[in-house]
């Protein structure tokens, strides 16, 4: 089969399934003129505001560019990766860990201590 041999076209399948919204009617449930109004919608790029979904985002850094430079971090914490390991327990959809460390105070081995802390 066709869908097997083709391994990113199998994670699309996976990641479509993840995230069809479950309240979506099919059409063929629908009348003719929510039909019409469904495909006018689509063809504009507009969704239904039940296709919308909330995402709870963290952003892991120690100081920010809001902040005058010399003053102290505003967060300190020793490992980033228990940082994110808590954050995706607590329900985060998406962990930033940021690396750059004159702007926010970090470093890319924290990058890879919290990719390795959430995937456990």
């Amino acid at each position: 089969m066709q869908e097997t041999a083709n391994p990113k076209m199998r994670l699309a399948r996976a990641l479509r399934r993840v995230h069809d919204d479950p309240f979506k009617e099919p059409k063929e449930n629908m009348s003719e003129k929510d039909k019409a109004r469904k495909e006018q919608m689509e063809s504009h790029g507009l969704q239904e505001m039940t296709m919308r979904r909330a995402s709870f985002i963290v952003d892991i850094k120690r100081k920010s560019l809001s902040q005058p430079p010399n003053e102290k971090p505003f967060c300190r914490f020793d490992n980033a990766g228990m940082v994110a390991e808590a954050m995706v327990r607590l329900g985060a959809d998406v962990v930033f860990v940021n690396v750059d460390y004159a702007s926010y105070g970090g470093d890319l081995s924290e990058l890879k201590t919290s990719v390795n802390a959430v995937r456990k």
